[in-house]
Parts: structure tokens; C-alpha cells; sequence
């Protein structure tokens, strides 16, 4: 939990520092700015006070923002940053999906694109190779998984581990391995 604060901590001074100033740069798309600059405020508020509906909206939005990163620090904490890119991955698969099958107001909001699909599985099986789920056998790619890595340094400490035996006898023929303790 106090990792999950300390994101908030610094997401909020972040936007403490970045909002202002975004209120004063200005914005000629009208798909993505209002009001002529890239952030406004007071817009919001006004927002809020014509439908008061958002308020509840953007608290709900706040709660279930921290249930997603508790989920996520307790998944990487007990599994690992693999696993968690995973679920973040199939996080996105679904968001989509959904948009694509349930209506809302009445509409879809997404509609099915080949592109889209293309480059989400690219994203994917990136995600997927470089967290060594998927190995690719072939060109040297699966050579240096953290699983060869391992199996060349076992390799290595049992020719190490040979070799301690092949030293030269002492003078009475018995090897120094031999005169060590065994407990």
C-alpha cells in the first residue's frame, strides 16, 4: 500500500506542477482541446456543477484507479513484473472487446479494425518474448533467456567443481578434498 501512495503522492505534485500550465498553452484541435488550450479547469468545474453526475463519476474513477494499482503492486509483489504486464496486456484485450460487443447510450464505440488487431499483437508477442513467456528458438533469440543463462552457470560451476578434484596428491598420495570434513 505505501507504494501505491507514493504514486499518488507523485502523480499529484506532478499535476500540481504540469496543470497550471497546461490552463495557458494553447490548442487549435478541437478533438482533444477545449475552450482553445490544452487544459481547462474551470471548464470542469462548470462541468460539474451543470451535471452533478460527474462528481460521482470521478470519484468512482479515483477508487477504482487505486484498486487497479493495489491490484497491480500485490500481483507484482506475490507473482512477478512479468506476470503484471501480462494482466496489463489482457487488461487492454478486454477494455476493447468490451467496447466492441456492449453498447453504451445506445451506440458501440468501437468498431473492428484489422490494423488494431495487427498492432496489438505485435505489441503483444513483444511483451510476451521479452518477458522469455514465449522463446523464439531459432537465430541465437533464445540463447540468452535467464533459463540458458542459468543452465551455462551450473555448467560452469560443475567443470569448476571437476576440477577441484583433479588437484596434485600431497606427498603421501591422499588429496587435499580428502582430508576435509564432510559435516
Amino acid at each position: 500500500m505505501l507504494v501505491v501512495g507514493f504514486e499518488g503522492v507523485w502523480g499529484l505534485l506532478a499535476w500540481a506542477v504540469l496543470l497550471p500550465a497546461f490552463q495557458f498553452i494553447p490548442c487549435d484541435l478541437s478533438s482533444i482541446c477545449t475552450n482553445g488550450v490544452v487544459e481547462d479547469t474551470a471548464g470542469v468545474f462548470r462541468d460539474y456543477a451543470a451535471n452533478p453526475i460527474q462528481i460521482v463519476y470521478s470519484v468512482c474513477m479515483v477508487f477504482l484507479v487505486t484498486f487497479l494499482n493495489v491490484s497491480g503492486v500485490s500481483v507484482t509483489k506475490y507473482g512477478s513484473s512479468a506476470q503484471r504486464t501480462t494482466c496489463d496486456i489482457m487488461r487492454n484485450l478486454f477494455t476493447w472487446v468490451f467496447l466492441m460487443i456492449v453498447p453504451i447510450n445506445g451506440e458501440l464505440l468501437e468498431k473492428f479494425n484489422p490494423v488494431q488487431l495487427g498492432g496489438f499483437l505485435i505489441v503483444t508477442t513483444g511483451v510476451l518474448v521479452y518477458n522469455e513467456i514465449v522463446v523464439i528458438p531459432f537465430f541465437g533469440f533464445g540463447d540468452n533467456t535467464k533459463i540458458k543463462i542459468e543452465q551455462r552457470e551450473r555448467m560452469k560451476i560443475d567443470i569448476d567443481h571437476v576440477d577441484k578434484y583433479r588437484e596434485a596428491p600431497r606427498e603421501d598420495g591422499i588429496l587435499e578434498e580428502d582430508t576435509k570434513r564432510l559435516y
